[in-house]
């Protein structure tokens, strides 16, 4: 009898970490929400990944500690796990992956201004010559476009005279 209540012990206690991977698993798909957002799809591809994994988890906890076969005390395992997780260490585990992700951004930041610094200096520097030059092109432009509109006029204008010539012909 002893031997039985240690085996329902460690399923028991396997199933209870297993509470606790799920809890974790959660804080993760929150985490994955808060800093990534995608669009509809996206959203649904989430979520169909989230409750594979959670399936995946608690099939394999339930196979490794009772060798897939099912009790009443694994499902208050789980559920006890996942409880201890929410209340005790989802906090503390949200701030300090919230603390990584901060810090990461930060130097990702930190080495696309550093890798960026010469692109930005070449377009300070030449920012000014190249709108001034742009301006005289665009006035330029407009010049040209009057100037045609006028030769089109007059060139429009000789050839309704031509067409007139030629009608009495």
């Amino acid at each position: 009898m002893e031997v039985s209540n240690r085996h329902e012990l460690f399923v028991f206690f396997g199933t209870v970490a297993g509470g606790l991977t799920v809890g974790l698993l959660l804080d993760m798909f929150r985490l994955l929400r808060r800093n990534v957002h995608p669009g509809r799809i996206g959203l649904w591809v989430q979520d169909i990944l989230f409750w594979l994994l959670l399936t995946a988890i608690v099939y394999t906890t339930v196979f490794l500690t009772n060798s897939a076969e099912l009790r009443w005390y694994e499902f208050v395992g789980l559920g006890l796990g996942l409880t201890l997780y929410l209340l005790l260490l989802s906090r503390p585990v949200m701030t300090a992956c919230d603390f990584i992700l901060q810090m990461l951004r930060r130097i990702v930041t930190f080495l696309i201004k550093i890798i960026l610094f010469p692109v930005a200096l070449v377009y300070r520097i030449t920012r000014r010559p190249v709108r001034f030059i742009y301006a005289k092109i665009n006035n330029s432009k407009k010049r040209i476009f009057r100037i045609g509109k006028r030769i089109g006029r007059r060139t429009g204008k000789k050839i309704l005279q031509i067409k007139r010539v030629f009608r009495k012909v």
